[in-house]
């Protein structure tokens, strides 16, 4: 999807990093940080939110044609669900800017309904938990595809490889849910990267459905390294958007 400063993601499956706490307030990616009451600062930037809602159209429209792998249909439905939830965030957090500019006790309309900035921040908060367990859920269905494929003549190291996947990813969105790290989401693909690259492999499949996760790692890599074409309009978040929606785009055609 940092302690201080979060920013979502993306969907998706690949970590959302946060604005550098250390860019001086003159700088071009503060213009869109959204200061909340406690400290935190989340991404308030329009491409954000714009991409993030384009990606979760994009991932229910993908999930109708998706008809053969069950987990890979769940796959773009969580994304699907942790964009949507991840735009909301982006959003309100593009609103609260504009809103509470000074007072935070004052009372202003946010989507229509009447908040304070402290609940506007715990709204934002609890978004946020949401995309990191939709997040994890989307990584442990790559996992588990994978293992399907590894195992599927083995029902018991199927079965033992499914119940340490449960349990540890289970254990992923307890850790996200208390301390709230985008780093759970890039810990939580690592698995599927590696055991899809190997199912690949060993299946004698082609090469090809390395495609779609190395795109995913590639999303990662931008938000982790805040690669953009331009942090005042399009920035690292918003291109990692684009890189999962291209991932998405060939798993009909690969995944399937």
């Amino acid at each position: 999807m940092t302690a201080a400063v979060r920013s979502r993601p993306a969907a998706a499956a690949i970590p959302a990093v946060a604005i550098s706490a250390a860019a001086p307030p003159s700088s071009a990616a503060w213009v869109w940080t959204y200061f909340a009451e406690r400290g935190d600062e989340w991404d308030s930037q329009p491409a954000c939110w714009i991409t993030d809602y384009v990606l979760a159209v994009q991932c229910f429209v993908t999930a109708l044609f998706i008809s053969t792998n069950e987990w890979t249909r769940l796959f773009v439905l969580a994304m699907g669900a942790s964009a949507t939830l991840g735009g909301i965030l982006h959003h309100a957090a593009f609103k609260a800017q504009a809103r509470f500019p000074s007072s935070s006790a004052a009372v202003r309309r946010v989507f229509g309904l009447h908040m304070t900035q402290p609940t506007v921040d715990r709204v934002i908060r609890w978004l946020w938990r949401g995309v990191l367990g939709l997040s994890t859920l989307a990584n442990f269905s790559l996992v588990a595809r994978a293992t399907s494929r590894l195992w599927h003549d083995h029902v018991s190291t199927h079965t033992l490889t499914m119940t340490v996947a449960g349990v540890g990813y289970s254990g992923m969105v307890l850790a996200a849910f208390v301390s709230m790290q985008t780093s759970i989401m890039l810990l939580g693909f690592l698995p599927a990267l590696c055991l899809g690259g190997v199912a690949a492999l060993v299946t004698h499949e082609s090469a090809m459905e390395l495609v779609p996760l190395l795109l995913l790692l590639a999303s990662g890599l931008v938000q982790g390294l805040q690669v953009s074409p331009s942090r005042r309009h399009f920035n690292h978040n918003a291109l990692a958007h684009v890189l999962v929606g291209v991932s998405i785009a060939t798993m009909p055609l690969i995944l399937t």
